[in-house]
């Protein structure tokens, strides 16, 4: 129950309806930015919006720097080894391989332990990613 509800019904004995009327219409009318603690508060708000802001952006860029490494690390090691099995790869492998996500990179290494050719293992996946 609301404290408007509890002096309504105080006020019902007293005829003061009228002036709880007028009180809730003056209430309704108050502006609330021009009190101090709205400005306050407001401030308060912005710093905390920028706090969490600037804690998610860093969270985000580790998990994509992450990632970033990990895919790079991955392209300089199946470079590697398809130099060691093959001999240098030409530029165009080179790019294919610099430029294909983690998940196919990860088939790559693995299809270099059988494979034959180059071909063999930069042949294109099935993968939907």
């Amino acid at each position: 129950m609301t404290i408007f509800r509890l002096v309504e019904i105080l006020s019902s004995n007293r005829d003061l309806k009228e002036l709880i009327q007028q009180e809730e219409t003056m209430l309704s009318q108050v502006k609330y930015s021009d009190l101090p603690s709205y400005g306050l508060g407001m401030q308060q708000g912005i710093q905390q919006g920028v706090k969490q802001g600037m804690q998610q952006g860093i969270q985000q860029g580790v998990k994509q720097g992450m990632q970033q490494g990990i895919q790079q690390g991955e392209a300089l090691t199946l470079l590697k080894l398809l130099e060691l099995k093959f001999g240098p790869p030409t530029d165009a492998a080179r790019e294919h391989i610099h430029t294909s996500d983690a998940d196919t990179l990860l088939i790559y290494l693995e299809r270099i332990l059988t494979a034959e050719t180059l071909a063999d293992v930069l042949t294109p996946t099935n993968n939907p990613n």
